[in-house]
């Protein structure tokens, strides 16, 4: 089957970089000790990662991966119960998102994107609409 126009069926490091710079986020690449390579960036003055997989190597910054999956950790000083609370109340009503708590007690903030079908519009504006859900978790979290 041909691949439709404008549709990537994967995506690399290298293009998600640059999709990121149009998406207006401040970002980076981050080379990782088996030399591939991962996105940061920066929201709610709060560090992300974006990472790609799915396939062989799509962190090589060349190969295509399936998936693209936001993380973030956010460490918060709050009673366990409230937070667990706030996460649940989240994730009642989220549909993108979801949120948990880890081992260490932080809490993991999270979104995958399938990108199957994704053009490059597709992914900018995941990469807005994670921005706008990570200031609404932040600001759930804060209340």
């Amino acid at each position: 089957m041909a691949q439709e126009e404008g549709i990537k069926r994967g995506i690399g490091a290298n293009q998600l970089f640059r999709l990121c710079a149009a998406a207006g986020a401040v970002s980076w690449m981050r080379p990782l000790p088996d030399g591939s390579l991962v996105v940061q960036a920066e929201v709610e003055d709060r560090e992300y990662t974006m990472l790609i997989y799915g396939r062989e190597n799509p962190s090589d910054g060349k190969s295509p991966g399936d998936i693209l999956q936001f993380s973030l950790p956010i460490s918060i000083d709050a009673p366990p119960q409230a937070l667990l609370e706030r996460i649940n109340s989240w994730n009642m009503r989220a549909v993108l998102s979801k949120a948990f708590l880890d081992p260490e007690g932080d809490v993991i903030f999270d979104m995958a994107i399938p990108l199957a079908f994704a053009d490059d519009t597709t992914i900018k504006e995941s990469i807005v609409v994670w921005q706008r859900l990570v200031a609404e978790f932040v600001e759930l979290l804060s209340a």
